[in-house]
């Protein structure tokens, strides 16, 4: 079974050799450089083709997004300091386990979510994206 077939069959609900490998996960400019060997220097003259590379180096079967770092030290479009300065409003919004449980406590239930998810819609509209990527 080739990749595409895999990944088809898997977004089918059907029998695969084995479960698909998905990259897109990657967001670090370092973890990216670090697979391909190559320094910021290099990577930076053509990104998305490093980019690319390290999802081949990895073998993944289809990538579910296309992070391509614009900058050393960037994260999915977001820089360290504002990855920092979310990680202290979210300290300030919930600041202990009380806090964190009153939050969790508001969301849907799983029924509530189940009875809204509409599954055919979703499941087409993946099968549709995974047809456009392929």
């Amino acid at each position: 079974m080739n990749k595409r077939d895999r990944v088809e069959a898997a977004i089918s609900l059907g029998e695969v050799d084995r479960i698909p490998t998905l990259g897109g996960w990657l967001t670090s400019a370092e973890h990216l450089q670090k697979l391909v060997a190559v320094s910021p220097e290099v990577f930076f003259k053509n990104p998305e083709h490093y980019t690319a590379r390290a999802y081949q180096i990895l073998d993944c079967d289809a990538c579910v997004d296309f992070f391509v770092p614009k900058a050393q030290g960037q994260y999915r479009g977001s820089s360290d300091k504002e990855i920092s300065q979310k990680m202290e409003r979210q300290r300030r919004e919930y600041p202990n386990v009380e806090a964190a449980i009153r939050y969790v406590k508001s969301l849907p239930t799983r029924s509530e979510i189940e009875r809204s998810f509409d599954f055919d819609k979703e499941l087409n509209g993946l099968v549709e994206l995974t047809h456009s990527i392929l």
